[in-house]
């Protein structure tokens, strides 16, 4: 337990409130390329099925 404690200890002295603001900068922008490419492939669908022909 104790190294436990001294590991979570050593990760709060690491961690600063600009490595949280950075991370959360990389995450939205990582959502934002995966949303793009998610809804991109919608808007180019076509507007026809080939049952159609």
């Amino acid at each position: 337990m104790k190294r436990f404690t001294s590991f979570i200890g050593r990760v709060r002295q690491a961690v600063t409130g600009d490595y949280v603001k950075y991370t959360l900068i990389f995450l939205f922008m990582m959502l934002l390329v995966y949303f793009y490419l998610l809804f991109a492939g919608m808007i180019t669908a076509p507007k026809f099925t080939y049952a159609e022909f």
